[in-house]
């Protein structure tokens, strides 16, 4: 089963950037809370906290950006022209 949909347009659009981008970090973070816990790494739960709340805007700024010129360009594909 896909989880693409059809959009307003009529094209087929994936997940969306947001999804995409939580996902990650919330995927880093088990990943270093585990390696944390296995005596693998120190980690600072602050700094950590901090550094991925501040990666992940500014993956959602960019994000969002490109999506806007993709749409603005009226570009099926994703490409910017």
């Amino acid at each position: 089963m896909s989880s693409l949909q059809p959009g307003p347009s009529g094209n087929v659009q994936g997940p969306s950037v947001g999804t995409i981008v939580w996902g990650g970090v919330l995927a880093i973070l088990a990943g270093l809370l585990a390696l944390s816990r296995l005596g693998w790494l120190v980690l600072e739960p602050r700094f950590a906290a901090v550094t991925l709340i501040v990666l992940a805007g500014l993956a959602l700024l960019v994000g969002g950006f490109l999506a806007s010129l993709r749409s603005r360009n009226g570009d099926s594909d994703g490409r910017v022209k």
